[in-house]
């Protein structure tokens, strides 16, 4: 009986090196790819959200104007939204952004105030309150990209809602 003696040998050094070249330069042609889609898939969440409230305001005019344009609060889902003279949901320092947030939005994400110049770690989004004079502003920023940041502001006097944020360039 002859027994063969068989050594065993690992993958050559040349091998693995050129293994560990085609994975780094393939992770750095997809990586730029996925934070784009990622960029992309933020903007399209700020999009919808902001599509959402712009809804939900005009049906609060819509109500207004249908109650004859006097009233200063309109029930909406049960819900009462105080409204500015020209019928548009309003802030003041009794009702904030975070309040008119929950109540046109169905179903709405959570949102944590931005207090104190500090993001506070918790929800998926943002809401920061600005009540001066007739300057009622309300910026809702989605979390998941801070320090950058996407999201939309509600401009109390004049009710434009406007996209907001640092993710300026999305892929092309």
């Amino acid at each position: 009986m002859t027994s063969i003696l068989r050594i065993q040998q690992g993958f050559p050094l040349t091998k693995l090196v050129v293994i560990m070249l085609l994975l780094s330069i393939l992770a750095a042609v997809i990586w730029p790819k996925l934070l784009i889609l990622s960029d992309e898939a933020n903007l399209a969440t700020a999009n919808a959200v902001s599509s959402a409230f712009t809804i939900s305001k005009d049906k609060v005019k819509s109500e207004w104007l249908a109650m004859g344009g006097s009233p200063t609060t309109i029930e909406l889902r049960n819900k009462t939204i105080p409204v500015s003279a020209e019928g548009w949901p309003t802030i003041s320092n009794a009702y904030n952004c975070e309040a008119l947030w929950g109540d046109l939005i169905v179903d709405a994400p959570p949102t944590i105030p931005y207090t104190n110049g500090a993001f506070i770690p918790g929800d998926d989004w943002y809401s920061w309150t600005i009540n001066a004079g007739s300057n009622r502003l309300c910026i809702y920023l989605f979390r998941e990209r801070l320090p950058e940041f996407v999201g939309f502001a509600y401009y109390a006097e004049n009710s434009d809602v406007r996209l907001v944020g640092s993710i300026t360039k999305f892929g092309s």
